[in-house]
């Protein structure tokens, strides 16, 4: 199994954090999987907002927040920092919401 990449997409705009997810590919690549669903008019928060930066001719912002090592739990990990975005950025519109279990 390969490293997971847990990113975090931002809004040229705003600097406002709006997704976050997880990859085991590149990064870029993935980065070029979300926008390419976006141009291709899938359908959901996400690929709505994307379609909007696209119009504008801008594209999201992608952070690596934490590389998890292949043995750890990469939706523990997933789950924290979504909820820490919430903790960190007051505010914070993500479009993936998840429930950390208690």
């Amino acid at each position: 199994m390969s490293v997971v990449s847990i990113y975090a997409l931002r809004d040229p705009r705003t600097q406002e954090v709006r997704y976050i997810g997880k990859t085991i590919h590149s990064v870029s690549g993935r980065l070029r999987k979300h926008i390419g669903l976006a141009r291709n008019g899938h359908r959901d928060h996400k690929y709505n907002w994307m379609r909007q930066l696209l119009v504008l001719g801008l594209e999201p912002v992608l952070d690596i927040l934490e590389l998890v090592s292949p043995d750890a739990d990469w939706e523990e990990s997933e789950m924290w920092w979504i909820a820490e975005g919430h903790r960190l950025w007051a505010g914070l519109s993500l479009i993936k919401r998840m429930v950390a279990a208690a």
